[in-house]
């Protein structure tokens, strides 16, 4: 039993040793533009893409036009209108209200659906031609790499490009479109209030930035540690 033990100690200690080494030897930055994450899509997937961003960026610019009509139903309970007047003007309001957020709903969901039924297209087009690259190396290709981590880290390299061009890129254009909806609604409100308020956007803007570098550290090296765990295995 001793024996066993001492053996996974040096076992763990192998692998840890060898863990560290690859990643000091690895590059987290190195990559492709994003842009050629696209050269796969055909014209359908295109077209797809190109609707998807547009009810991305649709659905957040629509989103903050609901403080112009909350504000006006709070305002009609101390108004002095009769109080069927005053259920009238809720019930209009409320009405476009529940309009706003059916067009949002479907927007939402004409944004996912055609986002990720694209992404996926082109990230199984990506997996074949990721396929066909591996097996087209020389032989001595095979002895600087773990060929054995090469399944895993397909799977995970694809899943992560079919998240990046798909449902993340459509939020990316959401919330910059409902930020800069937002931004004008704030305005025509109250530009007194949105100055005073805009002056925390610096600071956000730091936080948001050091936050994004993290992450994609965070991303790169649980990426890498996953390739390299799924060789182990093997």
């Amino acid at each position: 039993m001793a024996e066993l033990d001492e053996r996974t100690d040096t076992l763990v200690r192998m692998v840890n040793n060898k863990v560290d080494l690859e990643g000091e030897n690895t590059e987290v930055g190195s990559g492709v533009p994003f842009s050629k994450l696209y050269t796969e899509a055909d014209g359908s997937e295109k077209c797809k893409l190109y609707t998807g961003w547009f009810f991305a960026a649709l659905s957040g610019a629509i989103l903050p036009t609901f403080f112009f009509f909350i504000g006006p139903i709070f305002d009609s309970f101390g108004g002095e209108n009769t109080p069927e007047e005053t259920r009238d003007e809720i019930r209009e309001l409320c009405l476009i209200l529940g309009c706003i957020a059916i067009g949002i709903c479907c927007t939402s969901f004409l944004q996912n659906f055609l986002l990720e039924s694209a992404s996926a297209s082109i990230t199984a087009k990506l997996k074949t031609r990721y396929l066909k690259a591996v097996l087209a190396q020389e032989s001595a290709w095979y002895d600087q790499t773990n060929y054995l981590e090469l399944a895993s880290r397909l799977t995970k390299e694809c899943d992560q490009i079919q998240t990046g061009i798909g449902n993340k890129f459509g939020m990316i254009l959401y919330s910059l479109c409902m930020t800069a909806s937002g931004f004008t609604v704030a305005f025509v409100k109250g530009w007194t209030l949105a100055f005073a308020m805009l002056g925390l956007a610096p600071i956000m803007l730091i936080g948001m930035g050091i936050f994004g570098a993290v992450m994609q550290n965070r991303t790169a090296a649980s990426m890498r540690a996953y390739g390299q765990s799924a060789g182990y295995a093997e």
